[in-house]
């Protein structure tokens, strides 16, 4: 598939399908505070099951770090849960979507400081301006 083989392709389906999940959590009426996210996780745990078995990639599985898997599925774990409470407290949905500009500010920081990826001039003034949208925006919220 070509689409999906350009990382800005798949960056922008992302985006759609983020903001899609970030609308229905924030307006799906539903009398429980977590049944939601809990339930489309295991569906999609399923889903990925499948795929897993049809794309032959579990003959490596003995290859895993454990303690990895179970630290990234705790974490992700409690980010969908927080994520789901940040979405139906925030007073607009699109709140919730500005700490990822944090999250990249992170990211780029400790790619650089501790894996040593290359951050160039540019970046770090793309950066500063990703910061400081996203101090001007938590200041008027």
């Amino acid at each position: 598939m070509i689409l999906l083989s350009n990382w800005i392709n798949l960056g922008i389906i992302k985006v759609i399908l983020s903001a899609f999940l970030i609308l229905i959590q924030k307006y799906y009426k539903i009398d429980s505070d977590y049944l939601f996210p809990i339930i489309i996780h295991i569906v999609s745990s399923i889903f990925l099951i499948f795929i897993l078995l049809k794309t032959g990639d579990y003959k490596n599985i003995n290859k895993l770090d454990y303690r990895l898997v179970l630290l990234s599925s705790i974490a992700i774990v409690a980010l969908v849960l927080i994520s789901y409470k940040l979405i139906k407290i925030s007073p607009n949905p699109a709140y919730i979507k500005i700490f990822s500009a944090f999250d990249m500010i992170l990211v780029l920081l400790v790619s650089g400081l501790i894996f040593k990826q290359k951050i160039s001039f540019p970046m770090i003034i793309g950066f500063m301006f990703v910061f400081i949208g996203f101090v001007i925006l938590c200041c008027h919220i």
